[in-house]
């Protein structure tokens, strides 16, 4: 089977699109804009959208660095992408 590059983020769609059904079968046709409009509220501390946003980043470059203590060598960033034949 044919491994479509970033297949993974289209199951992401899923529970937000099932959100969007729920909230329109329930309230109508407000109910989506309604979700759309408590989504956009700010509810959060600024430290934590940006430990969410740049601790994939930041877990990325801690591998890298443990690589390089242990293995001697930094592993090519494009080698991340290919799959590995067994």
């Amino acid at each position: 089977m044919p491994v479509v590059p970033y297949h993974h983020a289209l199951g992401a769609l899923g529970p937000i699109a099932a959100a969007f059904v729920v909230s329109a079968i329930e309230r109508g046709g407000a109910g989506p804009l309604d979700l759309l409009h408590r989504m956009g509220l700010w509810r959060g501390r600024l430290i934590w959208v940006l430990i969410a946003l740049l601790g994939p980043y930041v877990l990325l470059v801690l591998g890298i660095v443990a690589a390089a203590a242990f293995e001697g060598n930094i592993p090519a960033l494009a080698s991340l992408q290919t799959e590995r034949k067994r």
